[in-house]
């Protein structure tokens, strides 16, 4: 009995997330066959629709950016993929696109995407994590709300809430190391620009190593002086600075 459950919940989950048609579920040859009257097959068929678009509506809310470089077609296809091989059941919802990166990457590696749509995915992706981090306002604690990438596109837009209306996004080949946070003042997401200084002074915040090379390429005053900066933006408390300050002298 529980072996029969399992098939069947496995089947009806494959089915839901676009693996094969309502057809093949209700399949005479299924352990399930029988459970659900051919009659059904309808009501599947718009399940399995419902189930797609929501899914499909997850990750346009997740990544819009990756979605506005997108042709219609191409979106349709990728998320359609994605959702079919990676059918969760998770209770998060707000994180069913941590995945999509990685997704679109390794198509980016196999030359099938251009390579600025995983970084325009991570982009919003990384924003829309340090937002929902379980971290309450002005804690000295900056795990899951601090990120910093480099990107070799521009994935900075204006009003990234638009780009619906707006033609196709094509962003440009510009490599830039960018500082993604919520502000420790606000709760607002930003993104500041990931100077040497500022990522180093950030990197002491979080008791994070720094290549000798790179601590020494930068000199003692900028480091310092970025540190206020992090401050001033909200990327880190006042509580995080003197110990920040302390770890980079210790550091010379």
């Amino acid at each position: 009995m529980h072996e029969d459950l399992t098939r069947f919940f496995a089947g009806m989950s494959d089915m839901l997330h676009g693996v094969g048609p309502a057809d093949a579920f209700l399949g005479q040859d299924r352990a399930h066959a029988g459970t659900v009257a051919n009659r059904q097959r309808e009501g599947l068929e718009l399940y399995r629709w419902l189930v797609i678009e929501d899914r499909r509506a997850l990750l346009e809310d997740a990544a819009p950016l990756a979605r506005a470089a997108c042709e219609a077609e191409l979106w349709q296809t990728l998320t359609a993929e994605f959702i079919a091989g990676c059918p969760t059941l998770a209770w998060d919802t707000a994180r069913y696109a941590d995945g999509f990166v990685a997704f679109l990457a390794a198509k980016s590696e196999r030359g099938e995407l251009e390579s600025y749509l995983p970084e325009l995915a991570e982009f919003t992706i990384l924003r829309r994590r340090a937002y929902l981090a379980p971290v309450e306002l002005g804690s000295a604690r900056l795990d899951g709300t601090v990120f910093i990438r480099l990107f070799k596109h521009e994935v900075r837009v204006p009003h990234p809430g638009c780009v619906a209306t707006a033609p196709r996004l094509v962003p440009e080949a510009r490599p830039c190391v960018l500082i993604i946070y919520r502000s420790c003042v606000t709760g607002l997401v930003q993104t500041l620009d990931g100077t040497a200084a500022r990522v180093i002074a950030l990197l002491d915040a979080l008791g994070q190593p720094v290549l000798a090379e790179l601590r020494e390429s930068v000199p003692a005053e900028k480091r310092a002086a970025a540190l206020t900066e992090l401050f001033d933006a909200g990327v880190i408390p006042r509580t995080d600075v003197a110990a920040a300050a302390a770890r980079g002298s210790e550091s010379k």
